[in-house]
């Protein structure tokens, strides 16, 4: 009985733990959408906000700041791929 218990509670975390990557998947979306379709009420890319008065740098950590709002991007689409696999096993 104990061992059924514990397999019930393992499978209650993994769904609890799906629900929270869709709604991670949901509000990655959001973002993304407004990103794209309001992007001059997010400022510069570059996080630092007055930059550094030197084209070269700023268009450096523009890139950097790109390349992980990429990085992230692709993660959101693997988790997406995963879901449903999770959904199989339940």
């Amino acid at each position: 009985m104990e061992e059924r218990d514990a397999l019930e509670q393992q499978i209650q975390d993994l769904s609890d733990t799906v629900k929270n990557f869709e709604q991670q998947v949901i509000q990655a979306k959001e973002n993304e959408r407004l990103l794209i379709m309001y992007p001059d009420l997010h400022g510069p890319v570059n996080p630092d906000m007055n930059g550094k008065g030197r084209n070269v740098f700023d268009t450096m950590f523009q890139v950097l700041f790109s390349e992980q709002f990429v990085h992230s991007n692709n993660f959101t689409q693997q988790a997406q791929a995963i879901l449903p696999s999770i959904w199989k096993i339940r």
